[in-house]
């Protein structure tokens, strides 16, 4: 791990316990000392190794494939913004996330400032499934948008939903939800003006919010842009509105 470092990178596919390939276009380059290599695809790695004297498993996800990279490298960056910590001096760097040491490296030789995680691929069996935590925005986002109270109850009345879900408090706001509260842009006023009348009628159906005396449901107006003079109709049928006109 060096604190430079601003990707993760994989190099052999058998590592990957779940791997999408790029398409051409798809594909990045990376420039090195001698030459131009391509990222050729992501996915996820389980690796095992060892924190505080027991053996751990971690998930890492949006991993690059580099098959011209002989070293895989973590980058510090991507984990400090996944809300970890990071805590150590000379002799090892701890990565915490919350109160637990996640990942413990320790230097290359005495003196290095290239700081290793001695850890190995392995592949998904049943005793890794405890790795898979279900996540609030990953739910939120996939479920449609729901609320935190449609989340807090699901686990009770839907079978096989996460019951460890944990609903933060407080929340960023949604991109989605709000964009989907917001209403319709104003129209900006317009600069144009008739010069005669009937040369531009503004019109528009409403429907009463209940049926009136004589049956009436809707109505429709028009409003003559040069002299302001409006006519009002009223409708028992949306479809009258042609002979309105």
């Amino acid at each position: 791990m060096d604190s430079g470092a601003s990707l993760q990178f994989c190099f052999d596919l058998n590592d990957f316990i779940e791997y999408w390939k790029y398409k051409p276009h798809e594909r990045t380059s990376v420039t090195t000392a001698t030459h131009t290599i391509y990222v050729e695809g992501e996915g996820a790695v389980l690796l095992k190794h060892q924190v505080d004297g027991k053996t751990v498993r971690m998930r890492l996800e949006h991993v690059l494939h580099m098959p011209q990279i002989t070293t895989r490298l973590l980058s510090m960056g991507q984990f400090l913004l996944q809300g970890m910590r990071v805590a150590g001096d000379a002799l090892s760097i701890a990565l915490i996330n919350k109160s637990t040491n996640i990942i413990m490296c320790k230097p290359l030789y005495n003196g290095s400032t290239i700081f290793i995680l001695e850890a190995t691929p392995v592949q998904l069996d049943k005793s890794a499934l405890v790795i898979y935590k279900a996540d609030y925005k990953l739910m939120h986002k996939h479920l449609g948008h729901p609320s935190k109270d449609v989340l807090t109850n699901a686990p009770n009345h839907i079978k096989g939903f996460p019951k460890d879900l944990e609903v933060p408090s407080n929340s960023p706001v949604c991109p989605g939800c709000a964009q989907g509260k917001m209403p319709a842009s104003a129209h900006p006023p317009s600069e144009t003006r008739v010069m005669a009348p009937f040369e531009c009628i503004h019109s528009d159906l409403k429907s009463f919010p209940m049926v009136l005396y004589h049956k009436y449901k809707y109505f429709v107006n028009f409003i003559d842009d040069f002299t302001s003079y409006m006519w009002v109709v009223l409708l028992h049928k949306k479809s009258a509105a042609i002979t309105a006109l």
